[in-house]
């Protein structure tokens, strides 16, 4: 664990984890309680397919959002760019980073 500062503590208190595959959008449990505002959340996406146009070249884009919404539970949310298929279903990988 790296040091921040002159003193040898973290101000790091809790890192929580995870991955939900959804089609849309909707709540996830966080697996603990945190201090929202102390806290703040990293998230990646991976879609499971991929839409190529007549230079078979890839032209599928996979974005989404996902935010602190209580103190227990992430909202996530996702679009496409280049895909017609609103429903397909996506993997989020989140991490929650709270604060002493």
């Amino acid at each position: 664990m790296a040091v921040i500062g002159s003193s040898a503590f973290s101000p790091i208190k809790a890192i929580y984890r995870g991955e939900s595959t959804m089609a849309q959008w909707g709540n996830v449990n966080i697996g603990g309680t945190i201090n929202t505002s102390k806290s703040f959340v990293n998230s990646s996406f991976r879609s499971g397919a991929a839409a190529y146009n007549s230079n078979n070249e890839t032209t599928l884009t996979v974005s989404g959002s996902c935010k602190i919404v209580s103190s227990t539970q992430l909202y996530i949310t996702k679009g496409f760019y280049g895909h017609t298929n609103p429903w397909m279903n996506i993997t989020v990988f989140w991490e929650v980073v709270e604060y002493v």
